[in-house]
């Protein structure tokens, strides 16, 4: 296909969101936030009293939680107008301002918890007694399970308001990576320059064949954040100490533990360690990867910058259209109504913001609606992103249409079960195209090439990142300095056992990753991916394998939101994430694919 990057308002129509959806024009927008600012006054007014019946704290709920609902979308609309324009000046400033009535309103929740808390005998009974509750059954047991972390109403106000200022640190860092940045150019080995910016991977250039380009332009990447890595390191510090003051205020051993406890994971940490241990165990496959890769680009060394250029000699480029179609037939063995609400969602609703547009963010995400943004050009890996996004995106419309907004929108599933839905996407559709392309070598070489390639960034550079964090943080807990270098020195280590003999580092260029993602400003997000790719592909074999009811048991864990445990919504799909087995059987998967690739590339 025909790659276009079109100016925002050249974009076609039906390559664009449909914000109509949220709201009319900026001046509907407007206007209900205007409405929100005295809504939220109410809902605060109302507090006071919620507390007097499970009648009305029943009613005072479901009245906080649809509101939230209603600031998101409101948040929504103006993030979104902003990633799809970073040019749209307005659109920053009004995110800027529903951010603020959204720390707010968690600060009422925030008190109401801890006050309900100090009633946890009355709030036990009401649970057994009045049916009003019902809905609200799992929160609240959560919230009770949670009590010996909470502090007073009075610091709770304090902590949940402190979301706000804090949340700015994270968006320094983004500011500072993807507007403040310069990067020289890259250079080809004809002596052209290319542009150097952010990508999807990055940066722009690093798939190019010419190996001289994809070199300077990693080279130039690196150098740029190394450039700005004490400002990136002190962000940071400053990021992970006040995490570490929240853990310690609140009385946890770690901020891992203080991470898969709290936003409704309740993940022990015991299923962090057995997935770093079993990535450890078998980094051999990556060793052989290295080389199986070095033989196929026929160099005498294999570089950071030769790990993300196509394989195939020639790579399949897709339409749109027929790349939906593909995904659409993918998932089929999960009904007839899955498949015919992401044809419909895609194709007429307008949920996929995919048109390449300068001022456009780089990557791509899922946000409510379903909305999804990306750059779509017609490569494999597009197009499994294409389906990893329709993934996260079924997810969120099953557990909307069947949950109240609590455990629809309030409250996340859970990073580990939302990337479980986005990875099963990405599951079938290769499952699919590898039988509908079995005869095509080119095109089989292709997708191999693309889920190496996924594994690697979520099985290889995640943990990385993931071993990263417990170590940064286990030094910072224990009063070790940290600095830019220490910072440096650290992720060098972990990715010199990673590389091992069979890839040459640029150690130095190498050690300044962790300042190119943005995940770590959610601590311990990174490994979660890894469960995630894990999760998937047990789901996956059960229901390729005529698991009986496998299909059903996949849209019942989607569609329960965040109204049960992670752990126990793994177990109704069939996957017991306590083990290391689901993570040894994705780790064999990978492995397999090593082996078909060096068969195929001789």
């Amino acid at each position: 296909m025909t790659l276009t990057t079109y100016h925002r308002q050249d974009a076609p129509a039906e390559a664009t969101w449909n914000k109509e959806r949220f709201f009319a024009s900026w001046q509907a927008w407007e206007q209900t936030y205007d409405a929100a600012k005295i809504t939220l006054a109410q809902i605060e007014q109302d507090a006071a009293t919620a507390l007097q019946s499970p009648q009305a704290l029943a009613q005072w709920l479901e009245q906080a939680f649809a509101f939230y609902q209603h600031l998101d979308d409101l948040s929504f609309y103006a993030e979104m107008a902003r990633e799809v324009d970073a040019s749209d000046q307005q659109a920053k400033g009004l995110v800027g301002q529903v951010s603020g009535l959204q720390g707010a309103l968690k600060a009422i929740i925030g008190r109401l918890e801890a006050e309900l808390l100090l009633l946890e005998d009355t709030l036990t009974a009401w649970l057994q007694e009045a049916s009003q509750l019902e809905p609200y059954r799992h929160y609240l047991g959560d919230l009770l399970r949670k009590k010996q972390y909470m502090r007073s109403p009075e610091v709770e106000e304090i902590l949940s308001l402190l979301a706000d200022p804090l949340n700015q640190v994270r968006q320094t860092a983004s500011e500072l990576r993807n507007g403040d940045l310069a990067f020289k150019d890259a250079v080809d080995s004809k002596g052209e320059k290319f542009p150097t910016r952010q990508a999807a991977p990055p940066p722009l250039g690093i798939q190019d064949g010419d190996r001289q380009r994809r070199r300077t332009a990693w080279q130039h990447y690196s150098d740029g954040h190394q450039a700005m890595i004490n400002t990136f390191a002190s962000n940071y510090i400053a990021f992970a100490k006040a995490e570490v003051m929240a853990a310690k205020a609140r009385g946890f051993n770690s901020v891992l533990e203080k991470r898969l406890s709290l936003d409704n994971n309740n993940l022990p940490v015991d299923v962090f360690h057995n997935l770093m241990d079993t990535c450890k165990a078998n980094v051999g496959i990556w060793h052989k990867y290295w080389d199986v890769r070095r033989r196929a680009l026929k160099v005498n060394q294999l570089h950071p910058y030769d790990i993300w250029v196509p394989i195939a000699a020639n790579p399949p480029s897709i339409d749109f259209r027929q790349g939906v179609d593909w995904i659409v037939e993918s998932v089929k063995p999960l009904g007839s109504d899955y498949a015919a609400i992401l044809e419909k969602g895609v194709l007429q609703d307008g949920w996929v913001d995919w048109a390449p547009n300068i001022g456009k963010r780089q990557g791509a995400f899922c946000g409510p609606g379903p909305t999804v943004l990306m750059s779509y050009n017609g490569s494999v890996p597009s197009l499994s992103t294409l389906a990893h996004e329709l993934g996260h995106a079924l997810h969120g419309y099953y557990r909307e249409q069947a949950q109240p907004c609590l455990y629809g929108r309030y409250l996340s599933s859970g990073s580990a079960l939302n990337e479980t839905a986005a990875n099963f996407g990405q599951v079938m559709l290769r499952r699919y195209l590898r039988r509908e392309k079995a005869d095509d070598a080119n095109f089989q070489l292709a997708l191999i090439d693309e889920a190496i390639n996924n594994f690697h960034r979520y099985f290889f550079i995640m943990p990385n990142l993931a071993q990263f964090e417990s170590e940064f943080f286990d030094r910072l807990w224990t009063g070790k300095p940290v600095n830019a270098v220490i910072l440096n020195d650290i992720l060098q280590e972990i990715y010199a056992r990673g590389y091992g003999d069979t890839l040459t580092d640029e150690a130095d260029r190498t050690a300044v990753t962790w300042a190119q993602f943005n995940h770590l400003y959610r601590p311990f997000y990174t490994f979660q991916y890894a469960v995630g790719i894990s999760a998937a592909h047990g789901i996956g074999d059960r229901i390729f394998s005529g698991v009986d009811g496998a299909a059903d048991d996949y849209i019942e864990m989607i569609s329960a939101g965040s109204s049960q445990y992670p752990l126990d919504l793994f177990n109704v799909a069939g996957i017991d994430m306590t083990t290391a087995e689901p993570v040894e059987k994705a780790l064999g998967v990978l492995s397999s694919l090593v082996d078909q690739m060096d068969q195929l590339v001789g």
